[in-house]
């Protein structure tokens, strides 16, 4: 899930910043720009001894930095997203279904201000561990208005072994952002409300279960769509920028110009 520590073509604006040796369970790259027209480059696989994803884009006088995060949780192996400005420290978690003690070391290793928790769906493997989370940071959780039932009912337990979360706490209407811009893409297919998480200035996407390396979410879950989901890969995820690194909720990233190719996806 890791990249090439090989630096880009001379002349492309973009460094590589060697970060020395990091967990495989964090996932990280780093891009430094020091244009906003630069683009993501994609600088393909490599071994776990990177570990961090961050763009810095000099705007308006103020070196604007968005970082990003990846912990690999234990349930599922749902990819939790951190995703914050370093220089305010305000940030987002997105997604935090269990392993709270890694989230919160992760929280505490960035130094980080937590404003809000962000999720792509409502799925137990994805929200596991909200009620913690926004009691320990006194946050609110945010999801998409459609998303409400599975939120509320027995089916956010998606499997007989995997109870149901008690004591969820009612979502705030009004979606925190930590300071940072970004987009809310409803993609429904695997869920009702699903939604990607679309930063179009550091050119990466949150997909949770819509899109994954090389294939997409279930539909056949309580409220899945596989039109649905077909018609949101298509018609709103791939028309973005070929650049764009996906972020998907379980597994390595990918591009939206690698998914492109993919045979799921063309008529």
């Amino acid at each position: 899930m890791l990249h090439d520590t090989s630096p880009p073509p001379s002349g492309s604006g973009v460094k590589f910043v060697d970060i020395g040796e990091a967990s495989c369970n964090d996932n990280i790259a780093v891009l430094e720009a020091n244009d906003p027209s630069v683009k993501f480059v994609d600088i393909g696989e490599a071994s776990c001894t990177s570990d961090k994803a961050s763009y810095i884009i000099h705007l308006a006088g103020r070196n604007i930095m968005v970082k990003y995060r990846i912990l690999q949780l234990d349930f599922l192996g749902v990819n939790c997203i951190l995703v914050w400005d370093t220089e305010t420290r305000r940030a987002l978690i997105v997604d935090p279904g269990s392993s709270e003690s890694r989230i919160v070391a992760a929280v505490e290793e960035e130094q980080l201000q937590p404003e809000g928790v962000l999720l792509t769906h409502a799925h137990v493997d994805h929200l596991g561990r909200v009620p913690e989370i926004t009691r320990r940071y006194h946050i609110p959780v945010w999801l998409h208005p459609s998303e409400m039932t599975v939120y509320r009912s027995r089916f956010n337990a998606l499997l007989a072994w995997a109870p149901e979360i008690q004591e969820l706490p009612e979502p705030t209407t009004k979606m925190p952002t930590a300071g940072l811009t970004f987009q809310v893409i409803h993609t429904p297919g695997h869920t009702p409300g699903g939604v990607c998480y679309h930063f179009p200035a550091e050119e990466f996407l949150l997909t949770g279960d819509t899109l994954f390396a090389g294939s997409y979410g279930r539909t056949d879950f309580p409220g899945g769509d596989q039109e649905a989901i077909f018609t949101s890969i298509r018609e709103k995820l791939l028309t973005l920028p070929a650049e764009t690194l996906v972020i998907p909720g379980h597994g390595p990233t990918t591009t939206i110009a690698n998914e492109r190719h993919n045979p799921l996806f063309n008529d």
